[in-house]
């Protein structure tokens, strides 16, 4: 039983992960290569939404704090969405033992993993000549 709860802590673990890599590609950055932002008018979505260690700085005027980029936006789809259904997978993998979870389960996290690390790559392009990263 113990390391079922030591297993879902450890999928949690690695959904707070994924959603950092999400956080971190939705941040404002003035001088950025993607020049497309979408504004968020609800503070608490903003806050959830966008990383504010990154997007927050001295560099960033107070008008930009709720500015989303359009790459944040595309890796909340393309990495947001499997991120929760990986979770998803790994708790009922945990709950439930099916063989064919755990397949569904590892090819999930590959999936998500390959996918994170393009949105990685993505996000340091597009901030590679910004002075405040």
């Amino acid at each position: 039983m113990s390391s079922k709860i030591i297993m879902v802590i450890g999928n949690l673990c690695f959904f707070l992960l994924f959603n950092c890599v999400c956080r971190r590609c939705s941040a404002y950055f003035p001088k950025s290569k993607c020049k497309k932002y979408v504004n968020i008018r609800n503070n608490r979505v903003a806050d959830i939404l966008i990383a504010k260690a990154i997007s927050r700085d001295k560099f960033v005027e107070k008008y930009d704090y709720n500015k989303m980029s359009v790459i944040g936006i595309i890796s909340y789809i393309f990495l947001g969405i499997p991120n929760l259904c990986t979770l998803i997978l790994g708790i009922m993998k945990e709950l439930i033992l099916d063989s064919k979870l755990e397949y569904l389960y590892k090819c999930s996290v590959i999936t998500l993993a390959i996918s994170c690390i393009i949105f990685l790559f993505i996000s340091e392009i597009n901030t590679s000549k910004c002075v405040n990263r």
